[in-house]
């Protein structure tokens, strides 16, 4: 497993604003492929804006490790994996999309998330940050297979956990198990 990296936030510096003296073109070169500027400039500013979601919510629930997985974290991971896939961006889809997917679980469990698994999220949310600004700098960013393999892991333990019925016990009555279930049906119709 990757070590713990901080959710530490770097800069984002858009690269036309880096480069006046460059003349603008319709299209950006990231790494060897090319991508409509418009498209690259709303992912950019999209996924600036959901590293910010993510990292504030992160810090919210580490101080409160005993609720639920915040909606805002939910849905930024939710809209990454939807935008990563217009831009091309499969390392980024590769850790939202099963974040997302524990998260949900443990709503729909009830159950608090233990501090081990929490670190285990923060690190995939920092890796995807990284790979966030990698691709803002024109970077193309790189597959990281122990972070996907461990999310793969923690995946499949929340999904188990959701499906005992003695986590129906804990979710009995509550709010939270409505507004997961909710969140899951509109993901579910997007998909």
């Amino acid at each position: 497993m990757t070590a713990l990296q901080p959710v530490s936030q770097p800069v984002l510096e858009h690269p036309a604003a880096t480069q006046a003296s460059e003349p603008e073109s319709d299209e950006v070169l990231i790494g060897e492929r090319t991508l409509n500027r418009s498209l690259f400039d709303i992912f950019v500013a999209e996924a600036k804006a959901a590293r910010t979601t993510m990292t504030t919510a992160l810090g919210q629930w580490r101080d409160a490790p005993d609720g639920p997985a915040p909606q805002n974290l939910i849905r930024a991971l939710h809209s990454l994996v939807g935008t990563s896939r217009h831009v091309g961006l499969s390392p980024v889809r590769a850790l939202a999309a099963p974040s997302e997917h524990i998260l949900l679980a443990q709503v729909a469990s009830g159950l608090p998330m233990p501090a081990g698994d929490l670190e285990r999220i923060e690190v995939a949310v920092s890796t995807i940050g990284r790979m966030l600004v990698a691709f803002g700098n024109r970077q193309e960013p790189q597959t990281e297979p122990e972070v996907e393999a461990d999310l793969a892991a923690l995946e499949r333990q929340w999904a188990d956990l959701a499906a005992r019925p003695s986590t129906s016990i804990a979710r009995a009555g509550s709010d939270d198990e409505a507004e997961a279930s909710g969140v899951a049906e509109a993901i579910d119709a997007v998909e």
